[in-house]
């Protein structure tokens, strides 16, 4: 991570390493610019490429339909199935559900009404290790039950933080949790490391992806350079507190609270003014695109995409337009973004693709909305 000249690298080996030391809504009413396209079906239907370092996929813990079913497995005998084997192939479900676990690196956690995602890689003892990532920074487990009414000195945090349902001791006991030894002097444990770099993210908060990353000096983001708006190639190694754009946003509407307008007036309004504002939209659609669907160009990647669609368009050509000041009012962005989501929808209608895109689209309109102060 890097505060001016301070970096946080959080490669492979970093993960290694720590390994080795474990021992082990819905549509708005606002009426958006569309444009009409003839298009056909099979958009994204072949393998697309990733943008960046491979995203790890984060499965459930506790799957309530492999609970269900392992549940109905074991009351039915099948009648050509011997006890023997019966309790071989339990065994094996066994084995099937703790293989999903060890591969949750993230667990969601709750403690009463609050909640938290656990990253398994920080985990160390309820003292030790920022481990919990709650909305706006992160907490050891003695903290977050603690803040949240769960005894004096939250030291009551295996039974009172839950992971779908089932208290961290469960998970100690079953080994998806291994607490550090009180020798251990790895970076989570040792006395004599500065713990600074766990106020910030692991993961670059656009992509996913670990690495070199910059750390906000306020909130947990940290960012790839390549990854945040704007780029931050030309970030002067100094000691001058760095902020990210989400932060500088709720600056900017704290003193300058958003609107309020109408949507014909944000539309229309000259795009050197909100410059912010977008690049804000476009960090909350690559945020929220973890399956990396809209960020390539689609004709590099989905064959024969390029026959059907006239006009293609992707977040990463948005992002270069936009870095490049060739939109000049709001709407010109907006046509953009939209223009993503209606090829998306016309190609994929109703299928998954289809969905992602709705779910997209959702989240731009209403964050747009909410940063330009439209209907306020």
């Amino acid at each position: 991570m890097e505060r001016g000249n301070y970096r946080k690298e959080c490669g492979l080996s970093v993960s290694l390493y720590l390994y080795l030391c474990l021992s082990v809504s819905h549509h708005s009413a606002v009426s958006f610019p569309q444009t009409s396209l003839s298009l056909q079906e099979g958009h994204l239907q072949s393998p697309l490429k990733k943008r960046g370092r491979r995203y790890k996929g984060r499965r459930r813990l506790f799957s309530s339909d492999d609970l269900s079913s392992s549940s109905s497995a074991s009351n039915m005998t099948h009648p050509l199935t011997t006890d023997g084997e019966e309790g071989d192939q339990e065994e094996e479900r066994g084995d099937e559900e703790m293989l999903s676990e060890v591969q949750a690196d993230h667990l969601p956690v709750t403690c009463g009404s609050a909640t938290g995602s656990l990253q398994r890689d920080r985990f160390a003892s309820g003292l030790i290790g920022r481990c919990i990532r709650t909305e706006d920074r992160w907490l050891s487990p003695c903290d977050f039950a603690n803040e949240n009414s769960c005894g004096e000195d939250g030291s009551n945090w295996k039974a009172c933080i839950h992971c779908e349902g089932q208290p961290l001791s469960a998970l100690i006991e079953r080994r998806v949790l291994v607490p550090h030894s009180v020798l251990c002097q790895c970076r989570l444990c040792s006395s004599t490391e500065s713990d600074r770099w766990q106020d910030n993210d692991d993961d670059c908060y656009a992509c996913g992806s670990r690495g070199s990353l910059v750390c906000c000096d306020r909130c947990p983001h940290s960012f790839h350079t390549s990854c945040h708006l704007p780029r931050l190639e030309d970030l002067e190694d100094n000691n001058e507190p760095w902020l990210c754009t989400y932060c500088v946003l709720k600056d900017h509407q704290q003193s300058s609270p958003p609107g309020p307008l109408a949507l014909s007036e944000a539309l229309d309004s000259r795009l050197e003014h909100y410059l912010l504002q977008c690049q804000y939209l476009l960090l909350c659609l690559y945020k929220a695109d973890q399956s990396k669907v809209f960020i390539q160009d689609p004709c590099q990647t989905v064959q024969g995409y390029a026959q059907h669609v006239e006009s293609p368009m992707w977040l990463d050509k948005v992002s270069e337009k936009l870095l490049d000041g060739q939109y000049s009012t709001v709407s010109a962005f907006v046509r953009d973004i939209e223009l993503i989501f209606h090829n998306c929808a016309q190609f994929n209608q109703d299928n998954q693709y289809g969905q992602m895109g709705v779910g997209l689209s959702d989240l731009f309109r209403a964050e747009f909305k909410k940063v330009f102060g439209v209907g306020h």
